[in-house]
């Protein structure tokens, strides 16, 4: 069972999670098309286009057409000046239609390409966790495959500790680390969920969306199992 806080909760200053925090969205408004910030830091969402909230095991979650719903987070860019971060997301029911699609990135809005994302491409009833890197002029997608296909919630994190250092997590596992060079730009200026958020947004996700979050520091595993069980039980 996916578990969300009531509305309006912010996350506990004194809590080891907030160390770090550039922003974190339960995505359980109900209506309207404003996302809060639960971090305290001030960085809400707008909806875009038709995107709406959904129900969800214990709360609403958002849902997304795959066509040009999205839901952007401004950010300052000096948010995430460098690395490590961290970038986690909660989702679920992607479509079936082999395209690779980003459910969370960090990306310049104003830029042709620079961004980081994690998402998934679903081919021959098997869904496959990617990552995406995009700085100007370079450019890599590492997949990693074999993962459940069903309608059930599931946990993406990705931690970049440095341009060839990439690990990705599932569900509070760790899948794997992504040792491809791509530089980014850091020039971020929002958190987009589905879609790539750059300037000209691709990869646009079908599929539900519910809590996740942005850290400018690398989250240990504990801590992304932590997140894990904590949400799901």
């Amino acid at each position: 069972m996916l578990l969300k806080p009531p509305k309006g909760v912010l996350i506990e200053r004194g809590d080891n999670f907030s160390r770090g925090l550039v922003g974190f969205w339960a995505m359980n408004e109900g209506s309207g098309n404003k996302v809060f910030d639960l971090s305290g830091n001030n960085v809400p969402g707008t909806l875009q286009n038709e995107a709406a909230f959904c129900a969800a095991n214990d709360g609403p979650g958002l849902r997304f057409d795959g066509v040009d719903d999205a839901l952007f987070c401004p950010v300052r860019t000096s948010a995430i000046s460098g690395y490590p971060f961290t970038m986690l997301v909660t989702t679920r029911q992607p479509v079936n239609d082999g395209t690779a699609r980003a459910v969370m990135a960090i990306a310049n809005g104003g830029g042709a390409v620079s961004y980081a994302c994690i998402g998934y491409r679903q081919l021959t009833g098997t869904r496959r966790f990617f990552i995406g890197l995009r700085s100007a002029g370079d450019g890599e997608l590492t997949e990693y495959i074999g993962l459940s296909n069903d309608a059930n919630w599931h946990q993406l994190a990705l931690v970049l500790h440095a341009s060839a250092n990439a690990d990705a997590y599932y569900d509070g596992n760790y899948l794997g680390n992504d040792a491809d060079v791509v530089t980014l730009d850091f020039d971020f200026t929002r958190v987009a969920f589905a879609c790539s958020g750059d300037s000209s947004p691709s990869y646009y996700y079908a599929g539900d969306i519910s809590y996740s979050g942005l850290w400018n520091r690398a989250l240990t595993a504990g801590e992304i199992l932590r997140l894990y069980r904590d949400m799901f039980r």
